[in-house]
């Protein structure tokens, strides 16, 4: 995979770098126990945790890229995995973080709008991200970029209390 520039001009220091395992001792110090639990994943204690995270072999997101910003360097990450429905949609499933002492400056909105542009422009039709409710930053960055609010229950997704926001193309 490539990078992917960032097309938003007001926070053009952004781009995504696709993860690789020598970044490991960059993201470390980023996982804090508050990341790990807004992505519903066991803490990260090791070197050897962050790597098994960044392989990405429990996961159904195999587009993953690392937020980059050109003068601080990784400050988060985001990723998606896409699937295919009867109904001929192509649904994204988006997952994203920001280290705790780069979030509230936009960097989640401008990589989340940035890989949705990407997406786009490869045939996805709908947009599917998942949250937890007291996650008021995250909602209101999906919010932010026209992601509507489903019905909790909607889903059996055998992630208990995640609250599902979409966003269709179509």
């Amino acid at each position: 995979m490539q990078e992917i520039p960032l097309r938003q001009p007001a926070i053009s220091e952004l781009y995504l770098m696709p993860v690789s395992l020598e970044m490991a001792e960059a993201i470390f110090p980023l996982m804090s126990a508050k990341i790990c639990e807004g992505l519903a994943i066991k803490p990260i204690e090791s070197i050897n945790d962050v790597r098994h995270f960044i392989k990405g072999t429990d996961s159904l997101q195999k587009g993953r890229f690392f937020i980059v910003h050109h003068s601080l360097g990784i400050i988060g990450g985001i990723s998606f995995g896409l699937i295919n429905d009867r109904e001929r949609l192509i649904t994204a499933l988006l997952s994203y973080w920001v280290g705790d002492e780069y979030q509230g400056n936009g960097y989640a909105t401008t990589a989340l709008s940035s890989l949705m542009y990407t997406l786009k422009n490869q045939g996805v039709t709908q947009y599917l991200a998942q949250v937890f409710p007291y996650n008021i930053a995250s909602q209101k960055v999906l919010k932010k970029l026209g992601f509507e609010c489903l019905d909790p229950n909607m889903y059996q997704d055998g992630f208990s209390g995640l609250v599902d926001f979409t966003l269709i193309l179509i």
